[in-house]
């Protein structure tokens, strides 16, 4: 099982060394553009995965991945300690030379909007956004805290449960952050499109007349973290959105978060709706298996066998639908919490098709010719399409 220690050390280091470049290009993923991504039946070997994700080495038309991809990028996801696939990524093109003769809004008129957007999210008062996960979930209550809390407790309690006093929480309950009416909560207006990925230290662009825009709030005061001694901090992005809810969440540093809203209420101004999706961006992803063939038809059995047995465990231990009716009640959720270099919008894809692959298996035994390629389409409502994945997935 060489290959699969390469595997390991190959992950580690892609995880480990991300370049800017790739920070970039995983920030263009989190762009509220229409994509899609397409799971094909090709698997590639591990050899040739490592020259695709090498830089340095230009990919060869002659290689046994007979698919062109021109113009973008390679990265590697990794899914569950035996699994893993290389995606093309392509490079979105770039809007900001088309700025170069707007007009930069003074901070006078910034000023004006960000007021505006901040009236319409004291709108979401008196309301739980809420997302929801295997274990842990978690709840905004804008005005007040955002808490991480056991799902169970939610089932027990028929509901999200009340924290009543922040220095006695229960076990397992943390204040992620905490709204400070005394020291005011910071506030920041950011363009749509400039700083969407789950980083803490993106550079602000200037805001141009034609922007849509973002806000984004820093709640700090939270639950102390036993790792570093510090308070929990949670940063909050709200887009304008149709619903309102907790599209993901990241563990960025050691107890500091990056939360994604999507709310109704900034639909109400103009200046943060988005504008209207462009043509879909085709990401392409392909499983890396052993370079023998024997151990490569191996492997994909084994991962196709081994999803197929945790979703089936799934349901045999869920006998009476109870928790699937709680969750249904309360929203869908949204996926594996994804760290900061796995793409919260490509988890959430992947999430999908591996479940709906799980269910094919276990209602035929035919299998797919080897160039069928399998597709998941996504918008700025990705969220809403992502299912949870049946079984748990293992990440770095």
């Amino acid at each position: 099982m060489s290959w699969l220690r390469n595997l390991l050390l190959f992950t580690a280091c892609a995880v480990t060394c991300i370049t800017a470049q790739s920070r970039v290009e995983i920030a263009n993923i989190l762009k509220r553009d229409e994509f899609s991504i397409h799971f094909s039946n090709e698997t590639i070997p591990i050899t040739e995965a490592l020259q695709l994700l090498d830089d340095k080495k230009a990919y060869s038309q002659d290689a046994s991945l007979q698919v062109a991809h021109t113009n973008g990028k390679f990265q590697m996801y990794r899914i569950t300690d035996t699994e893993a696939y290389v995606c093309h990524i392509p490079l979105v093109k770039s809007d900001e030379g088309a700025d170069q003769n707007k007009r930069v809004l003074p901070n006078k008129e910034t000023d004006a909007i960000l007021s505006r957007g901040l009236s319409l999210l004291a709108k979401l008062r008196g309301k739980e956004l809420q997302n929801i996960q295997s274990y842990f979930s978690h709840v905004l209550r804008y005005g007040n805290h955002i808490l991480q809390y056991p799902l169970m407790a939610m089932l027990d309690n028929d509901g999200v449960p009340e924290v009543d006093n922040r220095d006695t929480l229960p076990e397992g309950y943390y204040l992620m952050g905490v709204w400070d009416s005394l020291e005011g909560i910071k506030n920041e207006l950011v363009p749509l499109y400039n700083t969407p990925s789950a980083d803490l230290d993106d550079d602000v662009a200037p805001l141009y007349e034609d922007n849509a825009f973002f806000i984004q709030q820093v709640w700090n005061g939270g639950t102390v973290c036993d790792l570093n001694g510090l308070p929990r901090t949670t940063t909050v992005k709200y887009y304008c959105g149709s619903n309102n809810k907790i599209l993901s969440l990241a563990e960025v540093l050691t107890c500091n978060y990056v939360m994604v809203v999507e709310t109704n209420v900034l639909c109400d101004d103009v200046a943060f709706i988005p504008p209207k999706t462009k043509e879909s961006n085709k990401i392409q992803c392909h499983m890396i298996t052993p370079d023998n063939l024997e151990e490569s038809k191996a492997h994909v059995k084994h991962v196709e066998e081994r999803h197929n047995h945790r979703y089936k465990d799934v349901h045999e231990h869920d006998d009476t639908g109870i928790l699937a009716e709680k969750i249904q009640d309360v929203g869908a959720g949204t996926g594996a919490q994804p760290t900061m270099q796995l793409d919260p919008k490509v988890l959430q894809l992947i999430d999908k098709y591996l479940q709906s692959r799980e269910q094919m298996t276990e209602t035929t035994s035919s299998t797919p010719s080897s160039h069928e390629t399998s597709t998941v389409k996504a918008t700025g409502t990705v969220a809403e399409q992502a299912s949870e994945l049946p079984f748990h997935r293992q990440e770095l």
